[in-house]
């Protein structure tokens, strides 16, 4: 039995001495970790097809342990990306955050519409400033975490359930996903675990949340570093408590 879908690299390992075990995110099926023959042949058909941020039209055949790769054509490799060793980084927090906050076989078309679109846009955008890159990987994580269920609560109080003004001060309250009125947090005195958030933070914590990259509106650099800390700490709340290496190094390369 064969099935053809659109895939999205996220990543591959060798396997054996010529194979490949590649792990995609496909249209129409989800997350799936496939076996790619004879990839690492000098001759290989696959084996340009198959590396990180491509993607491809795949025919994969059904597998005792894993599926394998039949055919593969490329529709986007995103030179781009490839060329520019900051828009890579920036890519490869997606694809580790597509690659960890999921599962295999949960089919998802908004997940894989969302990773290719913002590849497109990345492929496009042209990172002036290193802040724009966190911007739109801290942005690519917003939505991936609205999309799993997990979108931070950016309107009413976690605690009394009001809705939160962006004129005053408040803060974002993580073990909660949600904010908290200044009444609420002064009340509390600072439990821990939140972040103060001012007016300009929460207003870009609130476009972050209605911009879409399949749009073909222009990216405006609205990034603060209490927004940016909201989206990632939410993102390691959701995997328990582990970090994206590669967000890691894209802040410590954003600060060089």
């Amino acid at each position: 039995m064969t099935y053809t879908t659109s895939a999205i690299v996220l990543k591959n390992s060798q396997f054996r001495e010529y194979d490949k075990l590649v792990t995609i995110y496909t249209h129409s099926y989800g997350k799936i970790t496939a076996l790619a023959r004879g990839t690492l042949k000098i001759k290989s058909k696959l084996c340009g097809h198959l590396e990180p941020f491509v993607c491809s039209s795949l025919m994969i055949a059904k597998g005792r342990t894993f599926d394998i790769v039949a055919q593969s054509s490329a529709e986007n490799v995103f030179p781009a990306i490839r060329r520019n060793f900051l828009k890579t980084i920036t890519a490869n927090v997606a694809l580790e955050a597509v690659n960890a906050c999921t599962h295999e076989g949960l089919e998802d078309e908004l997940i894989f519409h969302h990773l290719r679109s913002f590849l497109v846009a990345l492929e496009r955008a042209k990172l002036t400033e290193k802040v724009i890159a966190r911007q739109m990987a801290s942005m690519f994580l917003y939505k991936l975490l609205k999309l799993l269920g997990h979108e931070p609560s950016i309107e009413k109080c976690a605690q009394c359930k009001c809705l939160v003004s962006a004129h005053l001060l408040s803060a974002f309250d993580f073990a909660h996903s949600s904010l908290l009125c200044h009444k609420c947090y002064d009340g509390r005195g600072g439990a821990g675990g939140e972040v103060i958030l001012n007016e300009h933070d929460v207003r870009t914590l609130q476009n972050w949340a209605q911009y879409d990259f399949a749009d073909s509106a222009p990216l405006q650099r609205q990034c603060t570093e209490p927004a940016l800390e909201v989206t990632t700490t939410s993102a390691r709340y959701l995997m328990d408590g582990k970090y994206l290496s590669s967000l890691i190094f894209l802040e410590r390369y954003c600060t060089i």
